[in-house]
């Protein structure tokens, strides 16, 4: 009995863990992937300088809990953040790579607003030039309305 409740036992055991595996590889692909285990942040390496100067820019020491990784997205979409549990965020590799670097970095800070800032809506409010007022609208704004808006951005976002 206490052999078989042994083989019971490693074998529930290597399941979950082969299991957690897969789990990583399905969302990360084998690329690179930076991580905090600490407090359960996990990314495609690709989207860390991001991460890292979110935080900076919200005066952040940390933030718990956050998954980014490339994937399939909801038609026409080019991320999804998902806050429900462990908060993740999927991005279209596809429509991201077409991306500038501003804009890049416009869309990781909106999907952070949803995720870690609980900005669950959208904000659809204009400047007067005719630019969104904030990250938070539901399209990313132009290169140029992030090189002449980003510090009222950052302001509005935090």
């Amino acid at each position: 009995v206490i052999l078989v409740l042994s083989d019971t036992l490693c074998h529930t055991l290597y399941m979950k863990y082969a299991i957690a595996i897969l789990l990583h590889i399905a969302l990360t692909g084998c690329g690179a992937t930076y991580s905090d285990d600490l407090n359960g942040v996990y990314m495609d390496a690709e989207f860390e300088p991001y991460f890292q100067e979110f935080l900076r820019e919200g005066h952040l020491a940390n933030v718990d809990r956050i998954g980014i990784f490339f994937g399939e997205t909801p038609a026409g979409k080019t991320a999804q953040c998902y806050p429900i549990g462990s908060p993740t965020i999927v991005v279209s590799r596809a429509i991201f790579e077409n991306m500038t670097e501003a804009k890049r970095k416009a869309l990781i800070f909106h999907e952070l607003g949803h995720c870690v800032l609980g900005r669950l809506f959208h904000n659809d409010s204009k400047f007067d030039d005719g630019c969104p007022a904030s990250f938070m609208y539901y399209v990313p704004p132009s290169d140029n309305c992030l090189r002449t808006h980003w510090e009222e951005y950052v302001r509005e976002l935090f």
